[in-house]
Parts: structure tokens; sequence; C-alpha cells
């Protein structure tokens, strides 16, 4: 995993996050989590093309102990939101102080 907010596109994301990318069809799934937290906790994000210039984004997050938070796919968004819309989930979900 490598930093997330190296890649411009998640340059708004917090630099103890850590990420990594996989692609099938046209979906792009990234993962995410505390640079320090091995645990297998973090966030699962899809981002689906719904139509040209237009993306959909879920999320599962799984917290160690507590089991794990799903949200369904957004309402198609316009793709300059998409880098903010993914910022504010992952800054969100996971803190700066590890819970390892």
């Amino acid at each position: 995993m490598e930093q997330a907010n190296k890649f411009f596109f998640l340059s708004a994301v917090n630099p103890y996050i850590v990420t990594d990318f996989s692609r099938f069809d046209a979906e792009t799934l990234i993962n995410f989590r505390h640079k320090d937290d091995h645990s297998g906790s973090g966030i699962e994000l899809a981002v689906t093309c719904s139509s040209p210039g237009f993306f959909q984004v879920a999320y599962r997050v799984s917290i160690k102990g507590h089991g794990v938070i799903e949200h369904v796919k957004s309402y198609p968004l316009a793709a300059d939101r998409i880098p903010g819309v993914i910022a504010r989930i992952v800054n969100d979900a996971i803190a700066e102080e590890a819970q390892v």
C-alpha cells in the first residue's frame, strides 16, 4: 500500500492513510487503511462509471471488533466531485490515532 495523498486525485486525503487500487470493467476498487493499522480495519470504496462524466460511489467500512458499515451506491455524481467525496468519506472514517 502507498500513501494515498501522493496521488493527485486523492491529494485531500489525510497523510496517515494508505491505499491500493484494482480495476474491474467500469468499476475501480480503492482500499484505504491507517498506515499503522494492520488489523484488517479499513475502507473498501467502489467508484463506478454510470454514464459519461458521471460516477457512483459505494463503500464498506470494516472496524475490528465493531463490525461492518456498508453504503449502497450514491446517486450519479459529476466526475469533478468524486475526489472530494472520496476524501470526505475516508478522512471521516479513519482517525489519526490508529485503533490497532
